[in-house]
């Protein structure tokens, strides 16, 4: 069997590798990155997960939230152990899928997204019909995880109805004020910085929580964003469709 390569980066496709479908080939995500949380795994923990431990780190045998994981800025890892600084993204993943604070339904279609992506790469080397049914089935999963996370959404955010939010996040990022693009960092916090909000224009305030997303620069330095989770989502979504 050959193994098939990421068409970006020449990396190997492995079944664990977090993927998506550009142009109808299959690509990793983040070529940085190939086996860190997709776009909807960590949409369902900021949304869901925020008030409760989400990784155990074995080696330390210790629990924690979102906000208490590390980065390492320079060597391109997230979620890492504040202790021992183990990469605990596996461990997040596993709570996506166990955590009994998400609506089972769509915990099971998040799982069922994750399963149609391994059996994919695992058969990406067939060139037959059965290699374009398989991708039908991924993006068909996906489209029906995504539809039944924005029905669960139906809670405002800063007294806003999330069409309007969505709307908002979307003349952030076709203005500029936002980029089209992943962050290189993001880290969950309270509202340290008192910056507003460049999706919603609301201060984000010190009792509330705050995601600071970061991407380097070409030159030097850091671009830094300060969002409410719910503008995080939202950003996250149109991100994706635009």
């Amino acid at each position: 069997m050959n193994q098939q390569k990421c068409p970006r980066c020449l990396q190997l496709l492995w079944p664990d590798d977090t993927i998506t479908i550009s142009d109808g080939r299959i690509v990793h995500l983040d070529c940085q990155r190939t086996r860190d949380l997709s776009r909807e795994e960590r949409v369902l923990l900021f949304r869901y997960c925020g008030g409760h431990a989400i990784a155990k780190c074995p080696s330390c045998d210790q629990s924690f939230r979102q906000q208490q994981l590390g980065s390492d800025l320079l060597g391109q890892r997230t979620h890492l152990c504040p202790r021992c600084r183990a990469d605990l993204t596996e461990s997040l993943r596993g709570h996506v899928y166990a955590c009994t604070m998400l609506p089972a339904e769509l915990r099971r279609q998040a799982q069922e997204v994750r399963d149609v992506a391994r059996r994919l790469v695992k058969q990406s080397h067939q060139v037959s019909d059965r290699a374009d049914v398989l991708m039908r089935e991924a993006e068909a999963a996906m489209a029906a995880l995504r539809e039944t996370m924005q029905l669960a959404n139906a809670r405002t955010v800063i007294g806003m109805p999330e069409p309007r939010l969505r709307e908002q996040a979307r003349e952030a990022i076709r203005s500029g004020q936002l980029p089209a693009r992943p962050p290189d960092r993001n880290l969950t916090q309270h509202g340290r910085s008192g910056a507003a909000c460049p999706v919603c224009g609301e201060l984000v305030k010190g009792e509330q929580p705050e995601v600071e997303i970061r991407f380097r620069r070409q030159d030097l330095g850091w671009d830094c964003y300060h969002l409410h989770p719910r503008c995080f989502e939202a950003w996250i979504f149109e991100r994706s469709v635009l």
